[in-house]
């Protein structure tokens, strides 16, 4: 069976506009089928989830902050956001204010090409990015993309060769699963 160990390191201070506003979450994809007794790891993504509701109720810049966590998270004020609120052409119809970023997720060559990773990433959305109302992904030129759009991930900024392009999916209009 396969799992994820995630681990984070939260402060308990109020928040600022450099730390705090941005989690960032290392997990671990673990393999336990081996043996009873050993656990393998496979994989890790890096993931990070942005309050924006907490920002936005704080009165701090959306774009200040994700600037001053990284040039990585830096970009995406562009491509999701305006007024310092997620686009509403996005998350049209549903709720939730913050962000889930999939920064990197790697796999053991055994685990390629059998969607593992598209498991990994909609667990991701399901759980840790419930109050979330968009996730998103880099991808790059070349990358198999009908698993992504398969899964509910739509194109925003195409990859050109050599480029990271965006992909993103609606995490807030998941609904209860009906037997």
């Amino acid at each position: 069976m396969l799992m994820l160990d995630i681990q984070t390191t939260l402060l308990l201070d109020e928040p600022t506009s450099d730390d705090g506003f941005v989690t960032w979450l290392e997990a671990a994809v673990i393999d336990d089928s081996f043996t009873a007794e050993h656990t393998t790891k496979v994989g890790h993504a890096h993931v990070a989830l942005v309050h924006v509701g907490m920002i936005a109720d704080a009165g701090r810049s959306l774009r200040d902050v994700l600037h001053a966590d990284s040039g990585e998270l830096a970009v995406l004020y562009e491509l999701y956001f305006e007024d310092d609120w997620i686009r509403g052409d996005l998350i049209a119809g549903g709720r939730g204010s913050d962000l889930l970023y999939v920064s990197e997720l790697e796999l053991d060559v055994a685990y390629t090409g059998r969607n593992v990773d598209v498991t990994i990433v909609l667990r991701l959305c399901d759980t840790l990015g419930a109050g979330c109302a968009i996730a998103v992904m880099p991808y790059l030129a070349g990358d198999d993309l009908q698993r992504w759009l398969d899964a509910g991930f739509k194109v925003t900024e195409p990859a050109k060769p050599g480029d990271v392009g965006y992909l993103h999916r609606n995490t807030s209009l998941r609904r209860p699963k009906r037997s």
